[in-house]
């Protein structure tokens, strides 16, 4: 039984890191913070990008935390995963490595 309740506490300090640090930058993008806004226009995406983007991820983090909803907590991280990996992947197409 302890090994049980030491994976769901490891489990649920993982999904509060990962769901406080989505808010945030979803705050980020969604106010258009200078900077944020500088890398995507660096990156070649239009800025209207970042409200969609932020409103994503504040449905994901929302989808983290919900229950009884079968699969929306694996979308949610699918979903996740592939906001970032987009940037991640965008830079070399401009030349960075």
């Amino acid at each position: 039984m302890p090994n049980i309740h030491l994976k769901i506490i490891i489990y649920w300090i993982a999904t509060s890191i990962i769901a406080l640090d989505t808010a945030i930058r979803s705050i980020n993008d969604i106010l258009r913070i200078p900077c944020v806004e500088s890398i995507i226009k660096y990156l070649g995406y239009p800025s209207c990008l970042l409200v969609m983007k932020g409103a994503w991820k504040i449905l994901a983090v929302v989808a983290l935390f919900s229950r009884g909803f079968p699969g929306g907590k694996e979308g949610a991280c699918a979903g996740l995963f592939l906001i970032y990996m987009d940037v991640n992947s965008s830079r070399p197409a401009v030349g960075e490595e």
